[in-house]
């Protein structure tokens, strides 16, 4: 049930640990596996942050580290504020920041111009399409990509 007295919330941040995608399946599934059995035995369920998420609303507070739902994707608040009209939640927001680990700049990945990535703990806006690669990180290669 999804309003269960017991209920644990499976983040993105635990399963994708580090932000890097697959560090959670060999670094966080093995312990996972065993808290799961026991936490299932003391009677509480499993659910997924995006069940609790509210939709995002222009005249809301919101508070730095609080998550919305906006257009289909998770956003996590930067900084407190007041929501208008025009600070809707996006990829090029400074409000927000896109709480989907596969926004984390990772090797051998396509990008596409326009795309918006994260990478140790700054946004950049990829510039030209590319295949990333070890030695292309946003923070070495100011042609492939803009710090927003």
């Amino acid at each position: 049930p999804l309003h269960a007295d017991k209920v644990i919330v499976l983040t993105h941040e635990f399963l994708f640990e580090d932000g890097k995608r697959g560090m959670g399946a060999t670094q966080n599934l093995p312990k996972l596996a065993k808290f799961i059995q026991l936490a299932k035995q003391a009677g509480y369920v499993f659910d997924t942050r995006d069940s609790y998420t509210p939709n995002w609303q222009v005249g809301n507070n919101y508070s730095a580290g609080d998550y919305v739902l906006h257009l289909g994707t998770v956003y996590q608040a930067v900084t407190s504020h007041t929501a208008q009209q025009d600070w809707a939640p996006s990829p090029t927001s400074s409000l927000w920041t896109n709480a989907d680990p596969a926004t984390n700049w990772t090797q051998n990945v396509s990008y596409k111009q326009g795309d918006v990535v994260t990478y140790q703990g700054l946004r950049y806006l990829v510039n030209v399409p590319h295949v990333s690669q070890a030695d292309w990180t946003p923070n070495s290669q100011n042609t492939l990509f803009t710090a927003l």
